[in-house]
């Protein structure tokens, strides 16, 4: 099984995808904390790198994610439909 979220993972969250969110946020992920693959929890606390529109760094970020958007974003990058 692949891991919900990893190193170097590019993500896009809608604003109900990500804690106090307001924008749709693009962040590459730098760090993914012990337990963030535990399905069990709603709730990842990641941090990485925001992404402007054109893909080049903005600045350092530290969210709470919420693990549902991260699984179906998985589901869809390996192709599969998101449970």
């Amino acid at each position: 099984m692949n891991p919900v979220v990893a190193e170097g993972d590019v993500l896009t969250l809608h604003p109900e995808d990500y804690c106090v969110g307001r924008d749709v946020l693009r962040i590459r992920v730098t760090h993914v904390p012990r337990y963030a693959n535990c399905l069990a929890s709603a709730w990842v606390r990641l941090c990485g790198v925001e992404l402007r529109p054109d893909g080049l760094p903005l600045r350092e970020r530290i969210i709470l994610a919420r693990v549902r958007a991260l699984v179906e974003q998985r589901a869809r990058a390996d192709g599969r439909r998101p449970c």
